[in-house]
């Protein structure tokens, strides 16, 4: 009887063992199963890798954000003055803002002095600025280049408006072959004074005089032609606009006969000292002629 118990008790002991396994592999599996299902799930909601142009983005991004410091007079600095690292602040500027003509530390520029005055409130630039104490224009002046001066009215320098600063081209107006021409021959000149001042019109200040002399910055050639020009005929200014730097190629002389609409002919008549020019207007067939002087003024009987 102890041996029947003994066998039942081993039998069911094995049964018990055979069920605990299969929980055992039951909860493994579902175990498996969970860990695969969050698998899929969280590698189905990832966003794709960002393709060539995201990365092109993503770089923009990150140039707009850097950034640089520059100096900022704090108040004006006068001409000649001698540079104090009280006399600035730093500002942090976006770095795509900052070119290399702007002062980002003072040690680069420590002992300097100004070239001119200086408003507050904008970055400083290395143009602003001289190594040694600057002496009215020369401290402008870059090696290879020379100031010339020249006289101007009203209407040479264009109602005034040419200042220090400015940027003009240079119009000499003489005879040639007998007649009245004008030819641009200097290109985006930088106005260094306007009767003795080397300070442009302030904003707000009363207008200024029209000056009667201005100097403008040449290099050694330039100064050569200018002086020429300067003796043989008359100059004119065209003033610029602040942001036209072009140099243009398609300037030609302009004579009396393109003013007439189309010279045909020019008969010199020396004993008179002028010429007779016959032109035909661009909308008349009709041929007319006027005579000009040796200096292309019109002649009137």
């Amino acid at each position: 009887m102890a041996t029947v118990d003994q066998n039942a008790l081993a039998v069911g002991m094995m049964m018990a063992k055979r069920r605990s396994q299969k929980l055992i592999i039951v909860f493994l599996s579902a175990g498996v199963l969970a860990v695969a299902a969050l698998f899929i799930l969280v590698f189905s909601t990832t966003p794709a890798a960002p393709g060539a142009a995201a990365v092109v983005a993503s770089v923009e991004e990150v140039a707009r954000m850097a950034t640089s410091k520059v100096l900022i007079p704090s108040d004006t600095i006068s001409a000649g003055q001698k540079l104090e690292r009280v006399m600035f602040t730093v500002e942090t500027r976006p770095a795509n803002e900052v070119n290399s003509r702007m002062i980002t530390d003072f040690f680069k520029i420590e002992g300097y002095y100004s070239k001119a005055n200086i408003p507050p409130g904008v970055p400083l630039l290395m143009d602003d600025v001289s190594p040694v104490p600057v002496r009215g224009v020369s401290g402008n002046i870059p090696a290879g280049f020379r100031a010339v001066t020249i006289n101007v009215d009203t209407l040479s320098s264009v109602e005034g408006w040419v200042r220090p600063g400015s940027h003009v081209d240079v119009s000499w107006i003489a005879p040639i072959r007998g007649q009245a021409s004008l030819t641009v021959i200097m290109q985006n000149l930088l106005i260094l004074s306007a009767e003795r001042q080397t300070q442009g019109q302030a904003i707000g200040a009363p207008l200024a005089a029209v000056p009667s002399t201005v100097t403008l910055l040449v290099n050694e050639g330039e100064a050569q032609k200018l002086i020429l020009a300067t003796t043989t005929g008359k100059l004119s200014l065209s003033l610029r606009g602040d942001m036209d730097t072009k140099i243009y190629n398609d300037f030609h002389t302009v004579t009396l006969g393109d003013l007439l609409g189309g010279v045909r002919s020019v008969d010199a008549d020396k004993r008179k000292n002028s010429a007779r020019i016959t032109f035909r207007d661009a909308n008349d067939d009709a041929a007319r002629a006027v005579e000009v002087d040796s200096a292309g003024r019109i002649r009137r009987d």
